[in-house]
């Protein structure tokens, strides 16, 4: 079918003469639905639209599209795929000027991106024609749905998810799914095709009897994941920011932070409603420094029981009676559906979860930073409250061995940061607080700047005051 299309255009451009390279409109019936001059300009769109060939490819090369091949130089070629567009895209629009990736029509659907970003799949009519781009176009997996019954006919880029195969991250990264393809212009049903979640198995899935900081600490919760993005088997990875180290390997970077979850830990009993309800010698589930310490700073007589698992496993050990109390992060249970279990919540000032705790952090390769269906998933104000907390962190060389809390709020223009770090059994606690007026700092870049180096200031005067205590012995 589209062979034969590509026959009929060949001969109206022989009649007709180049209408790309000259910017004429063809004369077609679809040409009367639009206003003057947008029909061509949509055509000089996807003729521009430069693709790589790789080989093996049979459909591509049925096309003739070898490498470094363009649209733009086979009239006949070009003006078929922008007729196929145009006519998709013209049965569910009005006027040009209006979306054009509506469902599964048009090229924001396939995968071509205005050469300054992504722009929310609107094109501008008025005689300038943005030129669009398929970026690390890989054939294999790139693809274009057209409305009705016809097959694929192009491959377009794909995002590759890359995540952990938990419960929890399965659903924080479908989460994340959606967004993007919302912000591809796709449609919901295509999510597995437009964004693919691949799930990666990592070292802290694999090592359940053991404490992270026995094993390599919070990076092997990461690193199969990175290495995965290094080797561009996957194009972003969603991680919960507080299991990210502040070191990141080279080449990469936390590119978008969406809006935070509810950043409190939680207290779930089957009988009893706080901590300070607990028992003389009540066992108390966690694997985590920071919570073991908090809580014996305040009750040094509780028995820490080591939980690992996900958070079902967690959950199942409290029903089995195998400890009294567990402790967990809120904004996991909120996104599972199960906010309802916990008996109460610590103060986040009185006792900070871990820096970046409730956020989520999108990862990518340094040179795919700025996409902007990257940048539709960042929230500001959360980056800036996380940026402030993992300044400390970094500071404090963040790791399992160091017991470390966060805790970031803004009213108004006016951010307060606690920071605190305690000894390993909680006998002593070294905390700093302060206030950054963000009115006063200047740009985004600036101010993710300051809150950072606001943060990391406070981490130091803690170092220097706690010093190796701080950490926990190595064994």
């Amino acid at each position: 079918f589209v062979l034969l299309l590509i026959a009929q255009r060949a001969r109206q451009a022989a009649r007709q003469g180049d209408g790309l390279s000259r910017r004429q409109a063809h004369h077609h019936p679809a040409d009367q639905s639009w206003p003057s001059g947008c029909r061509h300009t949509i055509e000089v769109l996807i003729a521009k639209a430069r693709l790589v060939h790789r080989r093996a490819d049979d459909m591509i090369d049925g096309l003739d599209m070898g490498s470094g091949g363009n649209f733009r130089h086979h009239t006949a070629k070009g003006s078929v795929f922008g007729d196929l567009a145009i006519d998709d895209a013209g049965q569910n629009h009005r006027a040009f000027g209006t979306q054009t990736n509506h469902r599964r029509g048009g090229f924001v659907a396939a995968g071509f991106y205005p050469q300054n970003g992504y722009s929310g799949g609107r094109v501008g009519c008025g005689g300038r024609a943005h030129r669009l781009r398929s970026s690390r176009l890989s054939c294999s997996r790139h693809i274009l749905f057209l409305r009705g019954s016809l097959p694929p006919v192009l491959k377009q880029p794909s995002v590759r998810i890359g995540t952990r195969a938990s419960k929890l991250a399965l659903t924080q990264s479908r989460m994340m799914q959606a967004r993007i393809v919302a912000a591809l212009g796709g449609a919901p049903e295509d999510a597995d095709l437009i964004a693919p979640l691949v799930e990666i198995t990592t070292s802290g899935d694999r090592i359940q009897d053991r404490r992270l900081l026995e094993v390599g600490g919070k990076a092997l919760f990461t690193k199969e994941i990175e290495e995965a993005l290094l080797d561009g088997r996957i194009d972003c990875a969603v991680h919960s920011l507080k299991d990210v180290p502040a070191e990141l390997p080279a080449g990469l970077i936390i590119a978008a932070v969406p809006e935070r979850e509810d950043p409190r830990d939680a207290f779930l009993s089957l009988h009893y409603d706080r901590l300070e309800d607990l028992p003389q010698g009540a066992r108390l589930g966690t694997a985590s420094l920071r919570r073991q310490a908090q809580c014996l700073s305040v009750r040094p007589d509780l028995e820490i029981v080591m939980t690992r698992g996900n958070v079902d496993t967690r959950i199942a050990k409290l029903e089995r009676g195998e400890a009294d109390a567990i402790l967990l992060a809120l904004s996991g249970l909120n996104r599972l559906g199960l906010g309802h279990l916990p008996r109460s919540l610590l103060d986040p000032v009185a006792s900070p979860p871990a820096p970046g705790q409730g956020a989520l952090a999108i990862e990518t390769r340094i040179e795919d930073a700025s996409a902007l269906w990257v940048q539709a998933l960042h929230h500001l104000p959360t980056a800036l409250a996380v940026g402030a907390e993992r300044g400390a962190l970094e500071a404090l060389e963040g790791s399992c061995r160091t017991a470390i809390g966060a805790h970031a709020r803004t009213i108004g223009s006016l951010m307060t940061l606690t920071v605190e770090a305690l000894t390993p059994m909680g006998e002593e606690r070294f905390r700093q607080e302060g206030t950054l007026d963000l009115a006063t700092l200047g740009t985004d870049a600036q101010t993710l700047k300051a809150v950072r180096d606001f943060g990391h200031g406070m981490g130091i005067l803690i170092q220097a005051a706690g010093g190796d205590r701080l950490l926990l012995p190595e064994h």
